[in-house]
This record gives structure tokens, C-alpha cells and sequence, in this order.
């Protein structure tokens, strides 16, 4: 998996700002201890690869959306309830399908992270 997403990053980093991006959509920036947007919402989203590239930071990536048992705000915490925490240079593919259908994940996204100047990646595949 590593290799698949170092290999999908370097294939992103060839892409040039003047090109009209087309999907995959690759959402990418410096993160500290205050939670940021990782990425918008997008309602044609049906796969996301998050990607942890630091050496030691831990970082954390939430739906933005309210907690659907209490109606609250999810609060985007490492090992946080509700956050999906990777620690350094590892990744997570979600993913939806049915038979016949892949799912839509529409949500905005946000990221934070154990300690400042910290990055992440996030893949946004319709």
C-alpha cells in the first residue's frame, strides 16, 4: 500500500498549477495543532486515500459533518472519537460499494495533527 500511494504522489507532483485538474483531486498543505480543512465537499466523492508522509508527527482526518447520535460538531482530535488518527508515513483507503453502486462520500474533511508543520495528503476520487 505504501508503494501504491508513493507511487500515486509522484505521479500527482508532476501536475502543474495551469493544468485544469481532473480527478483524482490531490488536497495537500501544512497542518499544526489547530484543525484545518483537508479537503471540500465534493458530492460525486467515492474514494479517498489519506496518507501521513512525516517521519514523526501523528495526524488525524474527520468528516466535517455533526456527529449523527448527538446532532453535535465532530471535534477533529489525534485518537480523538469520530477522527481517523495514522501515524507517521502510514495511509487508509476508504472506500464504499454495493453490488452495483460505489457509495458517495460528499462530507468535507478536516485534519489536524500532534505537533505544528506537519503535512498530509488526501485523494479525492470520483
Amino acid at each position: 500500500m505504501r508503494r501504491f500511494i508513493i507511487t500515486a504522489l509522484a505521479l500527482t507532483a508532476v501536475a502543474s498549477a495551469a493544468w485544469p485538474q481532473v480527478p483524482p483531486y490531490v488536497h495537500g498543505a501544512t497542518v499544526g495543532t489547530s484543525v484545518i480543512q483537508a479537503a471540500p465537499n465534493n458530492t460525486l466523492r467515492r474514494k479517498i486515500i489519506l496518507y501521513n508522509p512525516n517521519q514523526s508527527a501523528v495526524i488525524a482526518f474527520c468528516p466535517s459533518g455533526p456527529n449523527r447520535d448527538t446532532g453535535q460538531p465532530l471535534v477533529c482530535s489525534v485518537y480523538g472519537p469520530g477522527s481517523i488518527t495514522l501515524q507517521p508515513s502510514t495511509g487508509m483507503i476508504l472506500q464504499g460499494s454495493t453490488e452495483t453502486d460505489r457509495l458517495s462520500m460528499p462530507s468535507a474533511w478536516n485534519v489536524i495533527a500532534n505537533t505544528g508543520g506537519s503535512t498530509y495528503t488526501f485523494i479525492d476520487f470520483e
